[in-house]
């Protein structure tokens, strides 16, 4: 596992399955925890070379260090910064929804 995807929320973890899915239905090749060494996209499309970030909320320090290390690779055209809050996949929703799921996958 890249990253560090088990203490991810809720809402990161399906925003980032969401912005996958449309681009993938669009025909896109993408990549969840693309690994570039000293940066890890959340998405990464290879058709368009976009990485998109997800954050709960804006957090500017971190915002530009991450788009600093990101551009630093010729893979990486742009990174889009998407705010899971923006988008109403806060709280208690997006975590019964997990639960529920999780319980269904795998019986716990």
């Amino acid at each position: 596992m890249v990253g560090n995807r088990k203490a991810e929320s809720a809402p990161h973890s399906i925003m980032k399955h969401l912005i996958a899915s449309i681009l993938e239905r669009q025909g896109h090749k993408v990549e969840l925890e693309a690994d570039f060494g000293d940066y890890i996209a959340d998405v990464y499309d290879w058709k368009t070379k976009l990485a998109y970030e997800v954050q709960t909320n804006k957090q500017k320090d971190i915002e530009e260090e991450k788009i600093r290390k990101g551009l630093l690779h010729g893979e990486i055209f742009d990174i889009i910064i998407i705010r899971t809050n923006e988008y109403h996949l806060q709280g208690i929703a997006a975590s019964i929804a997990m639960t529920k799921l999780k319980y269904k996958i795998l019986g716990e």
